[in-house]
């Protein structure tokens, strides 16, 4: 809205970062799910797309094409990964793709399979701290 560049793969190139809207008593709101980029991250995100779509990146490949960190790679993937399929495997073929073909299915099917026992390890770790917070917090045991 109001940017008048092309939109290049994923993450517009060129757009001046979005006004913060404020609220009815005119404190800044974020919108947590739209982050600003520098064109500089967009230029790296939209190259790191077209990568993706074509065959299994490693995170040591993707370090050495794009010149960071490991954290910064995976910060990458998960901005792209909340927009487009990206399939991460482990092992000796590990490695992160954007799936594009119904031969991908099952790799699809089992990068589900790992977030979703990710988040069941995290719930496990969460309810230990949510007892000792209504401990603290509301005297309940």
């Amino acid at each position: 809205r109001g940017c008048k560049y092309k939109k290049v793969n994923v993450f517009v190139v060129g757009c001046p970062p979005q006004k913060t809207a404020k609220n009815s008593k005119g404190a800044n709101m974020n919108k947590a799910d739209k982050p600003e980029f520098t064109d500089e991250m967009r230029a790296k995100l939209n190259s790191m797309v077209r990568l993706l779509y074509k065959r299994f990146y490693t995170k040591q490949e993707l370090m050495e094409i794009y010149n960071v960190g490991e954290r910064q790679i995976r910060m990458m993937i998960t901005i792209i990964s909340h927009r487009l399929p990206v399939m991460s495997t482990s092992g000796t073929n590990n490695g992160y793709k954007i799936a594009t073909s119904p031969e991908e299915l099952e790799l699809v099917e089992n990068s589900w399979a790992e977030l979703s026992s990710r988040i069941e390890e995290l719930q496990k770790r969460i309810s230990p701290l949510i007892r000792f917070r209504d401990k603290i917090k509301y005297g309940v045991n």
